[in-house]
């Protein structure tokens, strides 16, 4: 099984959502992390945590954090 561990800047603050059918608990969020060369520009990326995982992104991320995403 292939892994990938990024460390990145949240840049947009969690949203917590919930599905209609279940109401499972959604969190989305961007992230951003320099590019792979010192040149290029950073990347951003979409983060997406569910259940019990988006209420901690939720209450525990917040603008500027730095986070280990894996």
């Amino acid at each position: 099984m292939n892994s990938c561990v990024l460390m990145a800047d949240v840049i947009e603050p969690p949203e917590l959502r919930y599905t209609q059918e279940n109401q499972l608990a959604i969190a989305t969020m961007l992230v951003q992390f320099p590019g792979p060369k010192a040149e290029d520009p950073p990347e951003t990326l979409k983060v997406v945590a569910w259940g019990n995982l988006a209420q901690q992104v939720q209450d525990q991320c917040k603008l500027h954090d730095r986070l280990l995403l894996e």
